[in-house]
């Protein structure tokens, strides 16, 4: 859709209409079975916020959203498209490591790549936005976060910030709109307690804490989301200075201010904010463009705009830039562009999560223990050898039954190894399991020694003269 199209659209529209592009709710309003990211207040949103809500997080799955997205554009006045949000933060349905590992790659054009999965994996199944990357400089180990960022160092954040950009926002329907988190502070909250207030220089705060997102922010993400805590005493969703004077001014941002979840009504808790209508009062003049799960924007910006307390020039520099952001993902063109189009969990997809993992690793100190000694025996112990649940607690669309176990892992390394020891007494043919094997000599039983002791191989003949390695499969147990 072409500017001035977008133009007319947004003067055709009502007020309600407009605020409801501000106002993000979770899927549960639509979806039963949608995810969960915070907390839903008692509060329900008024009928028409939730008939013109501009966005929706937490909801995933082709036909889910193909259902959504029908009934939701069939009742619009305007058949505007819903846009469809979620915390995709290392991978989708193929889980890569998190992010504070990928940093330790120092491969960004291989972290770039796995982004593109993951926009890949998510848009096919309906999502077009995700809140990543965070690149929050996080030093205090107490935070419980920092698994989310990509360490210690603005640059590194910096780095990797703009490569996974560029991997979420590739050129096609495959592409999902990124966003720049927590803008900016919020790695260094005191005592490294999540919410908590921030307490820096403006020295150390512009040079440590914003160089990241100047970093990144040359690869035009869609959006940048606010963060919980206060700079100066003054909370970010509220802080005109930073997301105006900063963040647009400066930085020359020109894409959506999205709060983070609930962040605009915390201006009241956070002592900033008399009530929701304050709330909601600064968050607009700061120029935060969609409120995410507060009750500030859905029922207080009518009443606000109607009384004269915000002019409608507020809304509507907000409103459309929401509608910049559906267009220039396609949705206006094709709502359901990108669905079904690319598969999940597929060979290519798993290469490149292993590759980035192994990259990842960093082994601080050797005293002689790597490389393992086949000489030596080594004891996996504990729950997690057998166990499915290793995706990490922001994988919140990843599919744990297609997780290998430790064990099973293990497994496969010990007839790898075996195969290569009895290479001179067995030919193995390698397929679909089970294994097969033939003696050279015909015979059905035989003693191979090894590294691990000797081996009893008692093979049934089965018709066709192969055999099933019962012993062999009975040692790897």
């Amino acid at each position: 859709m072409e500017i001035h199209e977008l133009q007319q659209l947004l003067s055709e529209m009502s007020l309600q209409e407009k605020i409801g592009q501000m106002v993000q709710l979770t899927g549960v309003y639509f979806d039963k079975e949608a995810v969960l990211t915070g907390v839903v207040g008692e509060q329900l949103p008024p009928e028409w916020i939730i008939q013109y809500a501009g966005s929706v997080l937490g909801v995933i799955g082709k036909d889910k959203i193909y259902d959504i997205q029908s009934r939701y554009m069939e009742q619009h006045p305007h058949h505007i498209p819903l846009l469809f949000m979620a915390d995709v933060i290392h991978g989708c349905r193929t889980i890569a490591p998190i992010p504070l590992g990928q940093a330790c790659s120092f491969h960004p054009e291989l972290v770039s790549e796995a982004a593109s999965i993951a926009a890949s994996e998510a848009s096919s199944e309906g999502l077009r936005a995700t809140f990543s990357p965070m690149i929050d400089v996080s030093r205090d180990p107490r935070w419980g976060r920092m698994m989310e960022s990509f360490g210690e160092d603005p640059y590194v954040n910096g780095i990797m910030g703009k490569a996974m950009v560029d991997g979420y926002q590739q050129k096609d329907d495959a592409g999902i709109a990124a966003c720049l988190k927590h803008f900016a502070g919020y790695g260094a909250v005191n005592a490294g307690r999540e919410y908590n207030d921030v307490e820096i220089s403006q020295r150390t705060f512009l040079e440590q804490y914003v160089k990241p997102f100047r970093m990144a922010l040359k690869a035009k993400p869609a959006m940048v989301m606010t963060a919980f805590n206060a700079i100066d005493r003054k909370p970010i969703s509220g802080n005109k200075e930073l997301l105006k004077g900063l963040l647009r001014d400066k930085e020359g941002f020109e894409g959506t201010v999205i709060s983070d979840w609930g962040s605009i009504g915390q201006l009241e808790e956070q002592g900033v904010a008399a009530d929701m209508e304050e709330a909601a009062i600064q968050a607009s003049e700061a120029g935060v463009d969609i409120d995410m799960m507060s009750p500030a924007y859905m029922l207080c910006l009518e009443k606000l705009v109607e009384s004269g307390k915000i002019p409608e020039a507020f809304v509507d520099e907000s409103a459309f830039r929401v509608l910049m952001m559906k267009n220039q993902l396609g949705l206006f063109e094709n709502p359901f562009a990108g669905l079904g189009k690319s598969g999940k969990l597929t060979l290519h997809n798993r290469e490149k999560a292993y590759q980035l993992a192994g990259e990842s690793c960093v082994l601080l100190k050797n005293e002689k223990l790597l490389p393992l000694s086949r000489k030596k025996k080594v004891i996996w112990a504990g729950p997690y050898t057998a166990s499915r649940e290793l995706l990490s607690r922001w994988s919140i669309f990843g599919e744990h039954e297609a997780v290998e176990t430790i064990e099973d892992i293990l497994g496969e390394t010990v007839e790898q190894m075996l195969k290569a020891e009895l290479d001179e007494h067995l030919d193995y043919e390698y397929g679909e399991k089970p294994l097969s094997l033939n003696t050279r000599n015909g015979s059905s039983k035989k003693t191979v020694k090894s590294s691990y002791g000797n081996i009893d191989l008692n093979i049934p003949r089965d018709r066709e003269g192969s055999f099933e390695p019962q012993a062999l499969k009975k040692y790897q147990k």
